[in-house]
C-alpha cells in the first residue's frame, strides 16, 4: 500500500514505524514547516508543505494524519474526497463540539482513531479475558509522568484542549474499552501555576451499573522518576487483572479467575524493528485488507474528549459532572 504521512512533529515517530514495515511504502510526507521534512528528503521520499496537496498528488492508498488537530481539517477533507482510509492521531479535536462535527462528517468513511497503546498485546488480552473475569466492579488506573510540553496548541482550549485531552486520553481510552462509558465524573486537580490549566488530577468515575473507577493522571515534575507507568488494576465479579507498563507502553498482564492459578503475559512492544506504534498499524492494515471496521473510531475519540472536558469542569467547579447513561 502507498501511504502518505501528514505532519512531521510527532509524525516523525510514525514515519520511522511505517518505514520498517514490509506491507507498505511511504509515497509522500508533508508538513507546513519545511525544515521538518529533512529526514524524509534524506530518504528520497517525495515531500510537500501542504497536506491536502500531498494527499491529492501522491497516489495514496491510505493516509496518516499526524498534524495537530486544529490544522488537520484540509487533510481530512482531501482524504475523504480521495476515498482513502485515514489513520488519525489523537486527540481527535480540542473540544467536544469540534469532535462531534468530525464524527458527523466522517460517518461511513474508514477512519481509525490512533489510540495506539490500546493495541498492545496485554490490553488486547485483557479485553479477550473479560468475559471470563465477569462484570467489572472497581478499577484503579494510573498514567502519571513528568513530561510537560511547551506546545502552544496543546494548552489552547480550542486547539489541543489541554494535557488531559491530548495525553491522558490514552488512559481514558483503555478504561472506556474495559468499563464502558461513565455516567458521572468527579475530579480534583493539581496546578503547578506555570501552565494555563491543571497538569495533574485525581479522578473518580461512576457507572450506571454501579461500577466505579479511580484514576490518577497528568504530568507532575519528578513523577517520572520510576518509569513503570501506566498501570491498571481491575476487580471483576469472578476474577481480577492487573496491567503493567513501562514508559507509556503496556508491557505485562497478570490475571486470574476465582479459584484458579494466576496467569502472566509479558510483552515488549519495541523489538525487531517494531515501535510502540506498530501494533496499531497492524490493526489498521489488517482491517483495511479484510474490509472490516476499525476497533478505535472517531466516536471513541469524541468520548475521550468529553471525559477530559468533564474532568476540567469538575476541577473548576468542585462539583461532579453528569455524562448521562452509558451507551
Amino acid at each position: 500500500m502507498r501511504i502518505g504521512i501528514a505532519g512531521q512533529g510527532f509524525g516523525l515517530n510514525l514515519l520511522h514505524t511505517v518505514l520498517n514495515r514490509a506491507d507498505c511504502e511511504v509515497a509522500g510526507v508533508s508538513d507546513h514547516l519545511s525544515e521538518r521534512l529533512a529526514f524524509a528528503r534524506s530518504r528520497g521520499i517525495p515531500t510537500w508543505t501542504d497536506d491536502a496537496a500531498m494527499i491529492r498528488e501522491a497516489g495514496l492508498d491510505a493516509v496518516v494524519l499526524s498534524s495537530a488537530p486544529h490544522v488537520r481539517g484540509a487533510g481530512l477533507e482531501a482524504a475523504m474526497a480521495a476515498g482513502i482510509p485515514v489513520f488519525m492521531e489523537k486527540p481527535i479535536a480540542g473540544t467536544a463540539q469540534q469532535a462531534r462535527e468530525i464524527v458527523k462528517v466522517t460517518k461511513g468513511h474508514p477512519v481509525f482513531l490512533a489510540f495506539s497503546f490500546r493495541f498492545h498485546a496485554p490490553v488486547q488480552r485483557l479485553l479477550a479475558e473479560l468475559p471470563g473475569l465477569g462484570a467489572p466492579r472497581i478499577l484503579n488506573g494510573e498514567y502519571l509522568f513528568d513530561w510537560l510540553p511547551d506546545a502552544e496548541w496543546l494548552w489552547n482550549p480550542e486547539k489541543g484542549g489541554g494535557f488531559f485531552t491530548e495525553n491522558s486520553c490514552h488512559l481514558f481510552d483503555v478504561v472506556r474499552a474495559v468499563m464502558g462509558r461513565p455516567a458521572r465524573v468527579y475530579a480534583a486537580g493539581y496546578d503547578d501555576g506555570a501552565r494555563p490549566s491543571a497538569t495533574g488530577a485525581a479522578v473518580t468515575l461512576g457507572y450506571a451499573s454501579g461500577a466505579v473507577a479511580a484514576l490518577t493522571l497528568g504530568g507532575i515534575r519528578g513523577a517520572g522518576a520510576p518509569d513503570d507507568f501506566p498501570r491498571l488494576d481491575l476487580a471483576c465479579a469472578t476474577g481480577r487483572a492487573q496491567l503493567q507498563g513501562h514508559q507509556h507502553m503496556w508491557t505485562g498482564l497478570n490475571w486470574a479467575r476465582r479459584g484458579e492459578d494466576q496467569k502472566r503475559l509479558a510483552y515488549w512492544p519495541e523489538t525487531l524493528g517494531r515501535t510502540r506504534y506498530s501494533d496499531a498499524f497492524d490493526h489498521f492494515f489488517a482491517q483495511i485488507a479484510a474490509k472490516e471496521p476499525f476497533a478505535a473510531t472517531p466516536q471513541h475519540g469524541l468520548e475521550a474528549v468529553e471525559l477530559a472536558e468533564a474532568v476540567y469542569a469538575s476541577i473548576r467547579t468542585g462539583q461532579p459532572v453528569d455524562l448521562g447513561e452509558t451507551t
